[in-house]
């Protein structure tokens, strides 16, 4: 009875989950394959102005549908059309930053629509800035990305004047014969120190486990038989009291002899720290790499002394690109600002879903909106109701609408989609996932609770 009420405890619990999952395929024959695309925004202003957006029309343009692995001319892009009006009696102008759409893999060889922009049918030449991203999202940080372009201080912390760079390099070889009779997969090479909190942080390159242990940081890394590198790097403030150690485990309840051991101890000023892995002849400005950096180390910097970021493994992939420029308007004139980018859909088997943010759009707090799918496929899915006229479909509204459209298009009508819930939470996306599983979850408990307790009656009358 045990086993079975468990079985069917499990099949609630596994069935619960998929309730909240976002619009998926039906099932169909073969293998499903998955190929991520990218969001677009459009362009956002930097900083207030007189300029005033009286309209905003948004055109997703939707060719053909992309071949994934395929060649030739892709045909689709996203057409942002501003018209700004200037009401004083000079001329004014506003700074605005476009996030580059970064072409996914499945689309490298396509000859897609490049990037244009453009003030009354005058072309213009942008800037380029990059702002640190970490690895591919396809949702966006707007306030996280723009803080990185402005030449306001970054960080209390990393841009203090004369920060240094502590670095300690442990090398030490584990033999056969000190490691007989243990058990090899809780080796831990362990560090205890005392620092400021207010003063110093600590990271390094290795995986690190660390916790406060009667006043003091020890830090566990782990080791194995042979040569082994351990890295602790200590910003700020140098660590004091450094002892070292091989235990069984990180609770240094019995010390293995090591063989071989060497230490070494190198400072450096944080900006050369900074700079270290900065690629030659990279198109990030040296200015933009060390933001990055800066803002890299920042975020990955909780409330201990403690840096959850690794220094060693930024690249310039993780970096995003932005066009960075001026538009200038005369007094008592109206001008008309457009941005053609690419547009790529997530594939996913014969489903295309296309991304586009909408919430930095609000910056510029627009009177009018109007946005048109120009398509001659099927609209399966979409965030906000569009009306279907002969060119595709139509949304208008007096003001931007809240959260981001996201729309799938299908060859035809006959591709069954399974839509997902309808219902609104507050807060991020992420965050309205985590209410929707809590809640599934909270229902499927109250279910096997149930299912526990009409058992429990049951065998409890047969006793």
């Amino acid at each position: 009875m045990g086993k079975k009420l468990g079985a069917l405890i499990l099949a609630l619990l596994s069935g619960g989950v998929a309730v909240g999952s976002v619009p998926k395929l039906t099932a169909q024959a073969g293998t499903q394959n998955y190929y991520g695309g990218s969001a677009v925004s459009g362009a956002i202003p930097f900083e207030n102005s007189a300029v005033k957006l009286e309209q905003e029309e948004l055109t997703v343009h939707v060719g053909t549908l992309p071949a994934v692995g395929g060649t030739g001319v892709y045909d689709a892009y996203c057409d942002h059309s501003y018209t700004f009006y200037n009401p004083t009696e000079e001329a004014a102008t506003v700074r605005a930053l476009l996030p580059c759409v970064a072409v996914p893999q499945y689309a490298a060889d396509y000859a897609a629509e490049e990037t244009v922009l453009q003030l009354d049918g005058n072309d213009i030449r942008p800037s380029v800035r990059y702002s640190y991203a970490g690895y591919y999202n396809r949702t966006m940080d707007v306030d996280d990305s723009l803080a990185q372009l402005t030449e306001e201080p970054m960080d209390d912390f990393y841009c203090r004047e004369g920060l240094s760079v502590t670095e300690y390099r442990f090398k030490l070889e584990l033999s056969k014969e000190a490691l007989e009779g243990v058990d090899r997969k809780y080796l831990a090479f362990v560090l205890m120190f005392e620092c400021n909190p207010l003063e110093t942080r600590v990271m390094s390159c290795n995986r690190m486990s660390a916790e406060i242990v009667n006043g003091r940081m020890q830090a566990s890394f782990d080791v194995e038989e042979g040569q082994n590198l351990i890295c602790l790097t200590v910003v700020g403030e140098d660590v004091t009291g450094l002892t070292h150690g091989v235990y069984i485990d990180r609770y240094r309840e019995q010390e293995i002899e090591i063989g071989t051991f060497f230490y070494s101890e190198t400072r450096m000023p944080f900006a050369d720290f900074a700079m270290r892995g900065y690629p030659k002849d990279s198109e990030i400005s040296r200015e933009d790499w060390y933001r990055g950096f800066v803002h890299m180390l920042a975020k990955g910097t909780g409330r201990s002394v403690l840096v959850s970021a690794i220094p060693e493994l930024i690249r310039e992939e993780m970096f995003m690109r932005w066009y960075d420029y001026d538009l200038t308007v005369p007094p008592k004139t109206s001008v008309v600002h457009t941005v053609r980018e690419p547009i790529y859909p997530t594939v996913d088997d014969a489903r295309y879903d296309y991304s586009v943010l909408l919430s930095p759009q609000q910056r510029w707090k627009p009177w009018e909106v109007k946005i048109t799918i120009d398509t001659p496929y099927y609209l399966a899915y979409s965030s906000l109701e569009f009306d279907k006229t002969e060119e595709g479909y139509c949304f208008a509204r007096k003001a931007m609408p809240l959260g981001e459209l996201s729309f799938t298009l299908t060859e035809s009508d006959r591709v069954g989609i399974t839509l997902p819930i309808q219902q609104y939470v507050g807060g991020s996306p992420s965050l309205r996932l985590a209410y929707i599983l809590l809640g599934v979850l909270g229902g499927t408990l109250i279910i096997a609770g149930g299912v526990i307790f009409v058992v429990y009656r049951v065998r409890k009358k047969r006793k």
